[in-house]
């Protein structure tokens, strides 16, 4: 029998701009899935994540809103909902 259970797994590498690799990698370490993996690089900064497939999309516009330049000395905190329409 074969275990498939991370057959569909990803591993991507997403450069930073304005935030640490240490920053970004606390606010969506709650986000990844049982088993999940995010390891920082300092030079470059960059975050290289271990996935599910299907949560990637979430994880990386997680990462462009917090990685905007715009909003560099706003504060930041990305709190994980249960129960909230994605909209709100």
């Amino acid at each position: 029998m074969t275990d498939n259970r991370h057959s569909n797994s990803e591993i991507v590498f997403f450069m930073l701009k304005n935030i640490t690799a240490r920053e970004a990698l606390n606010q969506i370490r709650s986000f990844l899935t049982t088993g999940g993996i995010v390891l920082e690089g300092t030079r470059p900064n960059m975050l290289m994540i271990c996935d599910s497939s299907d949560n990637l999309p979430k994880i990386k516009s997680i990462l462009e809103i917090i990685d905007n330049p715009g909003r560099r000395n706003w504060p930041r905190a990305v709190l994980p909902c249960v129960n909230v329409q994605p909209s709100k």
